[in-house]
């Protein structure tokens, strides 16, 4: 997405692991449905966990398949890119994806 000025913004809750995962799934698609642009807000102190970012990564999967784009508001914070180490997800990161967890910049 080249200007975040038209994206709705969604601000998660600080708790974005796999026992709050149904309702930041339903929040999530909620506004997936009647946005064409999301700008998703995490906490830099959130509790994620490999449940949200197998959330995020299939939202993006969605947005894309639909016509709509999501992007982070920030780049992924420390807590937030130990979750992505630990799962893998930093050591096989394509273009694409260090561009939306990590708006282009190296680890």
């Amino acid at each position: 997405m080249s200007s975040n000025a038209t994206a709705e913004t969604l601000v998660f809750p600080p708790s974005l692991s796999i026992r709050q995962i149904s309702g930041t799934h339903e929040l999530l698609l909620k506004q997936l449905e009647k946005e064409d642009a999301l700008l998703l807000d995490i906490a830099d102190d959130a509790d994620t966990d490999l449940s949200f970012i197998q959330l995020i990564e299939a939202s993006r999967l969605y947005a894309k398949k639909h016509g709509k784009t999501v992007s982070l508001k920030h780049p992924a914070s420390e807590n937030l890119q130990q979750t992505l180490r630990r799962s893998g997800f930093l050591s096989r990161m394509d273009k694409e994806s260090r561009q939306f967890w990590l708006h282009g910049k190296d680890i």
